[in-house]
């Protein structure tokens, strides 16, 4: 009789505690395979990049300049699309958008330096400074509207991150670990 009484609330909690460690299981796997998959697109523009520059005559570096980001930005407005349908505060939005559009700034500098054709190194040398400085520019402008957005989150969302820190806890996930170990692997995925 008394097996058959704790069979009721078993059945009940069984799912949600599967299907919290599944989730957990599947945000693990995925913190795992972030840093390798954001490295290849980087990966191969520089390789675009280094090839450009020992046969600067070629127009296939020039190409995968340009059509690299195009991919890698269709990707990520469709990923961003899901975000922007739950995102209200303005500078989430700003950070999301210059996130999104990142990518275009290689393909306008590589339309503007014609980096698809034949070029001289002196061009390659102007390409690359010009990406330089708007990169610089993106990270510049998403430091001020990250800390915009950190001055924006109010109490209630500190207290939503305090009560799912503590589901996080009772999962005996151990964080820091897991963030440590996503850092390392992105550090070694970007290294030259």
């Amino acid at each position: 009789a008394l097996v058959n009484m704790m069979r009721i609330p078993l059945r009940l909690v069984v799912p949600s505690v599967e299907l919290t460690s599944l989730n957990i299981s599947a945000l693990h796997t995925l913190l795992m395979v972030i840093p390798s998959v954001l490295a290849v697109a980087p990966a191969i523009m520089s390789a675009g990049y280094m090839t450009k520059v020992l046969a600067p005559h070629s127009a296939l570096p020039g190409a995968v300049i340009i059509l690299v980001p195009i991919v890698v930005s269709s990707f990520v407005w469709a990923l961003f699309t899901v975000m922007f349908q739950y995102t209200t505060n303005p500078s989430a939005l700003a950070i999301m958008l210059i996130c999104v559009s990142y990518p275009f700034v290689y393909i306008i500098i590589g339309f503007y330096y014609r980096l698809a054709q034949p070029v001289r190194p002196a061009t390659l040398h102007k390409a690359a400074r010009a990406s330089s400085i708007c990169n610089l520019v993106l990270l510049i402008a998403l430091g001020i509207l990250a800390y915009i957005f950190a001055q924006d989150i109010n109490q209630n969302v500190l207290e939503h991150l305090k009560d799912g820190a503590k589901v996080l806890d009772w999962c005996h996930v151990s964080w820091s670990r897991l963030v440590m170990a996503m850092l390392t692997r992105t550090v070694y995925a970007f290294a030259p």
